[in-house]
């Protein structure tokens, strides 16, 4: 299952909330995915 992120138990509430908001920082530099071209049957 894609798009979802698991975080260790342990983990606390503002620790986590810095995690989330450096993956997030990170995944907004990344360019959009290229659509693949259909294939024809």
């Amino acid at each position: 299952m894609g798009g979802y992120q698991a975080l260790p138990a342990g983990m606390g509430d503002e620790v986590a909330a810095d995690w989330v908001a450096r993956a997030c920082a990170h995944i907004a530099t990344l360019p959009p995915k290229e659509k693949k071209a259909r294939s024809r049957r």
